[in-house]
């Protein structure tokens, strides 16, 4: 856009000493909503939504209250599952190498002490 359809919205200088300006383009669509924002820089229409959506949570947890302990019982399940699912490989991978550990940790005791023997036999003990 060039410089004669922008328009300057405010000016403010920064924590580190440095001018910034805001500017805003007429040609684009939604140009008025800096001067419309609310709390945040949401638009007071969008705050209007989001509490009216809250409004209405809290009238269907009001409605359905006896409903909702066994929904989250359902919803903990599900993600019981969902995770026992995804880390199921993981446990049994962890479960084998435990049981597995030991014998070949001994068996490679063994041939290391069976090679020595063999190399070194002056320092068999019987």
């Amino acid at each position: 856009a060039s410089a004669k359809t922008q328009e300057v919205v405010f000016d403010k200088q920064s924590s580190g000493g440095q001018q910034i300006t805001y500017i805003r383009d007429p040609a684009t669509p939604g140009a008025d909503t800096a001067s419309q924002a609310g709390p945040y820089g949401i638009p007071v229409w969008e705050w209007f939504i989001i509490g009216l959506a809250v409004a209405v949570m809290v009238i269907l947890c009001i409605i359905a209250r006896a409903y909702i302990r066994k929904t989250v019982q359902y919803i903990e399940t599900c993600c019981y599952y969902c995770f026992y699912a995804l880390f199921w490989p993981l446990l049994a991978l962890f479960k084998l190498i435990k049981v597995i550990w030991y014998p070949t940790k001994e068996s490679f005791m063994y041939c290391y002490k069976k090679g020595k023997d063999y190399y070194h036999p002056w320092s068999v003990t019987s």
